[in-house]
């Protein structure tokens, strides 16, 4: 490519900031639902660069890079981290070391979704059970690492101002239950008050005692959303001191976790399920109807005992290996190992839709 046809192809790029896409990113895979020993976010790269070619995948490897550098990528999303370790030196010995240097070289910035990814609804495993057949409405999580903490926000509100007030909580992230929005309780009452000699009272008057009709809103929160909600519900708030409760709640909100478990839409015989998505099955191999599942994608051997609890007899993940194989057969567990990269590739789709909707066409974005 010639200096002028790039000028020209650089005219016609829009570039975005990398730190608007990160912020992006931490909404669809959390970094705080990562496991602590995981290495997401960030592994290399300047958030105030410009972005005009994404390329997604599964891991940095050398192909990768190299594919990255041929198409002028700025950007790669991977779910495999580059880094995992303390990297003590970056040399031309090393293969690992080498790409962390060609890709500074070459600036491009490389951004990962790793365990956050496999554990939020709509990540990893469900994309898995999408393609497996299974019923999303019986998934379940099969591991539990985290839940939200629910608290529950009561505010007093003069009637007139009621449906403001409501609205900016509401906008600013209350009131979910489950997969309904804008959930609340409203009960009308009388509040007393008596605005003191330093008040600049909205209604009433200075050493005054009043009494007022108001309503008493109640809606649900969940804990990372409290001060956001808050803050909103002040802003528009006509009181000058606004009276409110925030109450912590015993009952958790949403379930977060490895691995999935539930239904399959079309009970199939197991050799069937397995050559249907390519696995090799290992372990327990009896060949019963399938109607319930368990999953994991990537390695997920570790979680054979919990299937095992579960009463499931079929549980399909990858990087099964000969001690595994013994363990699930003496449960009576038939392991079906598509292997890693089948396990988690079709969560690439998902990433890419969700960053086109958000940029349409002002960036691009390729698969890889």
């Amino acid at each position: 490519m010639t200096i002028l046809q790039k000028r020209r192809l650089d005219q016609r790029r829009c570039f975005l900031k990398l730190e608007s896409i990160i912020k992006n990113l931490n909404k669809f895979a959390p970094p705080i639902l990562a496991r602590d020993w995981d290495n997401v976010g960030l592994n290399i790269g300047d958030k105030s660069q410009d972005i005009s070619n994404i390329l997604i995948t599964l891991t940095v490897d050398e192909k990768a890079v190299r594919h990255a550098i041929d198409r002028n990528v700025d950007l790669i999303i991977s779910h495999h981290p580059l880094i995992f370790k303390p990297v003590t030196a970056i040399t031309e010995d090393n293969p690992g070391q080498r790409l962390i240097r060609d890709l500074i070289r070459k600036e491009i910035s490389v951004f990962v979704m790793h365990t956050n990814l496999d554990i939020i609804p709509g990540g990893v495993n469900d994309a898995l059970a999408e393609y497996i057949g299974m019923e999303p409405g019986s998934l379940k999580v099969l591991s539990q690492t985290a839940y939200d903490a629910l608290f529950k926000l009561v505010v007093y509100v003069p009637e007139k101002y009621l449906e403001i007030v409501t609205k900016a909580v509401f906008q600013a992230g209350a009131g979910y239950i489950g997969n309904y929005s804008e959930c609340s309780f409203m009960l009308k009452g009388e509040g007393t008050f008596k605005p003191e000699e330093n008040s600049n009272p909205f209604i009433g008057e200075r050493g005054k005692r009043e009494l007022v009709p108001e309503v008493r809103f109640e809606s649900i929160v969940k804990e990372p959303d409290i001060d956001k909600v808050v803050s909103a519900m002040i802003k528009v708030h006509p009181y000058e001191e606004v009276a409110y409760d925030v109450i912590p709640l015993h009952q958790k909100g949403t379930r977060y976790g490895l691995g999935r478990w539930g239904k399959i839409s079309v009970p199939v015989a197991m050799t069937d399920l397995a050559s249907r998505i390519n696995a090799t099955v290992k372990g327990y191999k009896k060949n019963d109807m399938v109607d319930a599942v368990a999953l994991c994608g990537g390695s997920g051997a570790d979680l054979i005992t919990k299937v095992s609890k579960l009463g499931l007899n079929i549980y399909v993940t990858a990087d099964i290996n000969y001690h595994d194989e013994i363990l699930a057969e003496s449960l009576g567990i038939s392991l079906l190992d598509m292997g890693h990269y089948q396990s988690e590739i079709h969560v690439l789709p998902k990433i890419e839709r969700y960053l086109k909707t958000i940029y349409d066409n002002k960036v691009n974005i390729e698969i890889y």
